[in-house]
């Protein structure tokens, strides 16, 4: 009975050992998967600094200035004027890829996540096999790392954007109101609004 019982605990010995072998074989991808959650902490902090609603406010009033210079603007306004509403056509364009990229980014930081949790459960079962463990986990390394990387693209770009229209939004409402007071409408207006 006594030999019975060493052998039993002799073998859970070997298991255990095996297991903890194994398991510290995997450490190196265990912690590159915590680091990589905390790598999406970071970015979810990036983005949830964006205030969309601000970002939808200024899309909308800058539309509506567009609309109204393209009414009463003609070429032949003095080169301030030039500059101003030229350096404010370029609002436009970040402001439409952060609201195109929003929803993405945010389904794509749910999905990194269950990604991770699902990978380092399987990892800390044994249901990955050893030779895969090392291409899933660089897989997932990639994945939140081009997440990162789009999203320190769009995200400073459209705060430095809202600082522009900030910055320039008195200035087109001054020239807005100057060009209804002339009350000359530009009669191109229309077509280059069906044109947008």
């Amino acid at each position: 009975m006594k030999i019975k019982f060493t052998i039993f605990v002799s073998i859970i010995a070997v298991i255990a050992g095996i297991s903890s072998c194994k398991n510290a074989k995997n450490h190196a991808q265990l912690s590159t998967i915590d680091s990589l959650y905390l790598v999406l902490d970071s970015v979810e902090k990036t983005i949830t600094s964006v205030d969309t609603a601000k970002v939808n406010k200024v899309f909308l009033e800058y539309q509506g200035n567009i609309k109204k210079i393209k009414q009463y603007f003609d070429d032949k306004k003095d080169d301030s004027t030039w500059s101003t509403i030229t350096v404010y056509g370029v609002i436009r364009k970040p402001i439409k890829e952060f609201n195109k990229n929003i929803s993405a980014f945010s389904e794509d930081l749910i999905f990194s996540r269950k990604q991770l949790d699902s990978l380092k459960s399987d990892i800390k079962a044994n249901n990955i096999p050893e030779e895969k463990i090392k291409e899933y986990t660089k897989a997932e390394v990639d994945a939140v790392n081009s997440l990162r990387q789009q999203v320190n693209i769009v995200i400073p770009h459209t705060k430095e954007t809202l600082h522009l229209f900030d910055s320039l939004n008195p200035k087109v409402i001054k020239i807005i109101k100057k060009l209804e007071k002339t009350g000359k409408k530009n009669p191109n207006a229309a077509a280059e609004e069906e044109a947008d």
